[in-house]
């Protein structure tokens, strides 16, 4: 095999490895047996030079299923990724839907947040007495530091109800 080969073979199993990203991440959704593959996550990203404490939140106002944030806060760099886990148990005696909103405080913190993957995007389901593990990828953007608002402030809530 000459190098010239070599070279079409890598890129075309590359690009082919690329192609079937779209057909997995629906199966994915349709399944609900696998996390898709966001590459925006994977890219690298201009970081900022501040902390940022985000703290994670869990309102479950539905007497139907405990819903709970895996941990209770992160300290992370402006312009970091990061991915945090909650946990949703089914407390009735019927399998159940969820569809978590998000939410984000202060609201000013709300365009600085870049979900990659948020709970939101599909409804979830429950069996009777089981339980489902959820993941949540996002960035906070380097720019919240150039933000008057966050100057003095440097605690943000990101946060889901159900």
């Amino acid at each position: 095999m000459s190098k010239k080969q070599a070279i079409i073979l890598l890129l075309s199993a590359l690009l082919l490895g690329l192609l079937m990203i779209q057909p997995f991440n629906l199966f994915c959704r349709a399944t609900n047996k696998c996390q898709p593959i966001i590459l925006a996550y994977y890219m690298p990203k201009e970081t900022g030079s501040e902390y940022f404490e985000i703290f994670f939140d869990a309102k479950d106002r539905s007497k139907e299923v405990r819903f709970e944030a895996t941990q209770r806060s992160v300290v992370m760099l402006a312009g970091d990724n990061y991915e945090v886990k909650y946990e949703a148990q089914n407390a009735a005696d019927h399998e159940i839907k969820i569809r978590p909103k998000p939410y984000v405080y202060p609201l000013e913190a709300a365009k600085y947040i870049k979900f990659y993957e948020c709970l939101c995007s599909r409804e979830h389901k429950i069996k009777k007495g089981g339980q489902i593990d959820l993941s949540v990828k996002f960035r906070l953007d380097h720019k919240i530091e150039n933000d008057p608002f966050f100057k003095d402030m440097r605690n943000i809530r990101v946060g889901y109800e159900i």
